[in-house]
């Protein structure tokens, strides 16, 4: 038996305890012993580790790293088929959650990073970037309902330019913050042919617009406040 201790790239603490290959001393089979508490058993010629936590891997190995491509099952019922390095989710890779979710795309140490594709259990998907498990960068979100929005995301929010169509067939496309129509934009209703162009204010008309009927109505151009023409700037300029 040898007893081998080593410091992941994130900080934890490894240690083997178990036979090793006499010409080169890598591990075969025995015990991990992790930092944080953790335990699990390792065999390293069938390519399984078992955690004491309910979880099971079985893929490539370096020494008792999980390294190469691999598939990790957790006690919750999510499963992750893809990249590891350094003993790390890292790389591309498929998470699927035990509601039904699932997550196709770049993941770094264990977090979606990158670019992906999560697929909803409801139906709804979400193409683009991520950052921190969040949506982040450009993206498309299509909702279950018909509802879609190409554009500019912000740690899961709206944000920046961007498109959104409605199941209805009315569409805004503008500037958004905080997951709301706020700056400038222009907004289509296609039921009634209507369209007002200026600015928004979380998500209503507000401040300097346009507002255009059908044919036989005259536009009106002025000032909007929380969703209504008035006749004074609701800024005080």
């Amino acid at each position: 038996y040898r007893y081998i201790t080593t410091r992941r790239n994130d900080g934890e603490i490894v240690r083997f305890v178990g036979r090793v290959r006499e010409s080169d001393e890598r591990p075969i089979s025995g015990r991990l012993f992790y930092s944080n508490g953790m335990t699990a058993r390792i065999n390293t010629e069938t390519g399984m580790i078992e955690y004491s936590n309910g979880a099971v891997y079985l893929g490539d190995m370096v020494d008792f790293y999980r390294q190469g491509k691999g598939t990790l099952k957790l006690k919750n019922g999510d499963e992750y088929t893809g990249e590891f390095d350094n003993d790390v989710i890292t790389g591309k890779g498929t998470y699927r959650f035990a509601n039904g979710d699932i997550y196709e795309g770049d993941f770094i140490a264990g977090v979606k990073e990158g670019t992906g594709k999560y697929t909803y259990a409801d139906g709804s998907v979400y193409e683009g970037g991520f950052s921190g498990d969040l949506r982040h960068g450009e993206g498309k979100m299509t909702w279950s309902n018909g509802d879609s929005y190409e554009g500019g995301f912000r740690f899961g929010l709206k944000n920046g330019k961007g498109l959104y169509k409605f199941s209805n067939g009315d569409s805004y496309e503008g500037d958004f913050e905080d997951d709301m129509r706020q700056g400038e934009g222009v907004y289509k209703w296609v039921s009634t042919g209507e369209t007002y162009t200026g600015s928004f204010l979380k998500g209503n008309m507000h401040g300097y617009g346009t507002y255009t009927w059908q044919e036989g109505r005259q536009s009106y151009t002025g000032y909007f406040y929380n969703g209504k023409i008035t006749a004074v700037d609701p800024y005080g300029n």
